[in-house]
């Protein structure tokens, strides 16, 4: 695990919030993507760079040119589609992740350094529990408008408005994951994922480290998702029989042996400075 020795904690109370897997890693990519900003390793709010990029992948498919006459600006646009394709397929192993392994992934940990070995900070995201056996699909709107709410806590912290006064110079950024089950409930869980077993990270307890909190208590019994009917796609049935989904989560299989494996993303984000040309921002000139 790494070391941590007093570092910077933010504790986010989470009560109105069902916290699901796809939730919970909903709220864990936004922390990343506004991480990647506010510790300038992208010049734009995420938002921005998406629209930017998806804008010019629109005129290039209908067919305009691209300015090949200006070397500069074309280095630019490749270097921020990369980072965007980086951070999108990296967004959605997360979720792929949480979904699949549920409570037994602990940590969600951000690495921005030259290499790992030698970081120049660490983030690292847990929940306390999980709210588990819920159809996500139910829960889509409601979290929607309520994860802003979560989101702006964060970012309102004292802790978190310190730590981003001053910002870092420009690098890479490595993720990895923290899990614990059974190995019968790991043995699959690298299958089409970009994560793979790697080495427990290992940090100097000198180097700047802040843990993120959400601290949920999944202690309500929710109605929404009780007596559900599910069909042949989520349930193995033959011919479209409706079978009843098994909530009862409490009861589910507990292992006294649990394991603890690492997974380290096999793609980075690379920190990139914005492009001007003429006091021009190069992302206006595409």
């Amino acid at each position: 695990m790494c070391t941590l020795e007093n570092p910077a904690v933010i504790n986010i109370s989470i009560s109105d919030y069902i916290l699901t897997p796809a939730s919970c890693a909903s709220l864990v990519n936004e922390v990343m993507k506004n991480l990647l900003y506010q510790r300038a390793q992208i010049p734009y709010p995420y938002a921005w760079l998406k629209n930017i990029v998806k804008k010019k992948r629109k005129s290039l498919e209908e067919g305009e040119e691209e300015n090949k006459n200006n070397f500069t600006l074309s280095k630019h646009y490749q270097t921020v589609s990369t980072a965007y394709d980086a951070v999108e397929n990296i967004t959605s192993n997360i979720v792929k992740c949480f979904t699949g392994l549920g409570d037994n992934l602990k940590e969600v940990i951000f690495v921005i350094g030259v290499t790992p070995v030698c970081p120049k900070e660490v983030f690292t995201v847990k929940a306390s529990s999980l709210a588990l056996g819920h159809v996500e699909g139910n829960h889509v709107m409601e979290n929607s408008r309520r994860q802003s709410r979560i989101l702006r806590s964060i970012f309102l912290e004292e802790v978190w408005m310190n730590l981003v006064e001053n910002s870092l110079p420009c690098c890479n950024t490595y993720i990895f994951l923290r899990i614990e089950g059974s190995e019968k409930n790991l043995s699959n869980v690298c299958n089409d994922s970009i994560f793979i077993p790697s080495k427990p990270l290992l940090v100097s307890n000198k180097i700047k480290q802040t843990v993120i909190n959400f601290n949920y208590v999944n202690s309500q019994v929710f109605s929404c998702c009780d007596k559900m009917e599910v069909f042949k796609d989520t349930c193995d049935v033959e011919n479209s029989e409706k079978c009843e989904r098994n909530f009862n989560f409490n009861q589910k299989e507990k292992s006294t042996e649990n394991k603890e494996m690492w997974l380290q993303s096999t793609i980075l984000v690379r920190g990139f400075k914005d492009c001007f040309i003429n006091k021009v921002s190069a992302s206006e000139l595409w």
